[in-house]
């Protein structure tokens, strides 16, 4: 990477420390066997990561944002948990 894409991706996210931090928990995700959100013919994940930025597919939410998905993310899945089946009386034919 050199230091002109490097200086595009720092402005882009809004500093070195959000650059880093965004880079590693993405990597993270691919690691885990997330797919990539963009097409490209790279396999190297620090490329893909680089381009899902410039593509506008990622970027680091912070503060009371960040809050307010991790809430609306909690909501949703206690709508997605299933309901308990009935119980089921068992007999010996059962």
């Amino acid at each position: 990477m050199d230091a002109l894409h490097l200086e595009t991706l720092v402005q882009k996210v809004g500093g070195y420390y959000s650059l880093v931090k965004l880079f590693q928990r993405r990597l993270r995700e691919l690691g885990m066997g997330l797919p990539p959100l963009v097409r490209t013919n790279s396999s190297n994940a620090w490329e893909i990561v680089a381009e899902e930025i410039l593509q506008d597919k990622v970027s680091l939410v912070t503060g009371e944002a960040a809050e307010r998905m991790r809430e609306e993310e909690a909501e949703q899945e206690i709508v997605a948990l299933p309901l308990p089946l009935p119980a089921r009386k068992l007999t010996a034919a059962s």
